[in-house]
């Protein structure tokens, strides 16, 4: 089976680093944005704020489209084309919370990296290290 799926993923920000979720796939850890696919009917930015809420416990008004980027990739027996959109989001100083996910990626753990951190973690499939353009050396404030 193949299909085309609409995604919306998150840019999340507080003081200078981004939220990365740390996930396990079969193919080993890899970093995401929070979000995932939109809904019928729904708005890239309904489906950041209830996709975060979902995969983190956090309340964040979605914000402007800062990127947009395709990928295939193969689960579930078959090959999934991917378009995703990726809106920035400012984070309140709210804990992360992983542990509630309802969606079925396996998130075990989340970072705040600093853009140049981010750009050396083992990111997800399609995610650009282009959304980590902007350097900055520090270390990472790793969370589980």
């Amino acid at each position: 089976m193949s299909d085309v799926r609409a995604a919306a993923r998150g840019l999340l920000t507080r003081d200078g680093r981004y939220l990365l979720l740390e996930a396990d796939f079969d193919a080993g850890t890899r970093y995401v944005l929070p979000g995932g696919g939109v809904d019928f009917g729904e708005t890239h930015a309904e489906t950041v704020e209830r996709e975060v809420r979902e995969e983190t416990g956090l309340d964040v008004d979605a914000g402007a489209v800062v990127d947009a980027y395709t990928f295939t990739v193969e689960y579930g027996g078959g090959a999934h084309h991917v378009s995703s959109v990726v809106l920035a989001c400012e984070a309140g100083a709210e804990e992360v919370d992983v542990t509630g996910n309802v969606d079925d990626e396996p998130l075990v753990g989340h970072v705040w990296a600093t853009p140049a951190d981010a750009r050396e973690l083992p990111l997800a499939d399609g995610l650009p290290e282009s959304l980590f353009a902007d350097a900055a050396d520090a270390g990472i404030a790793r969370e589980r």
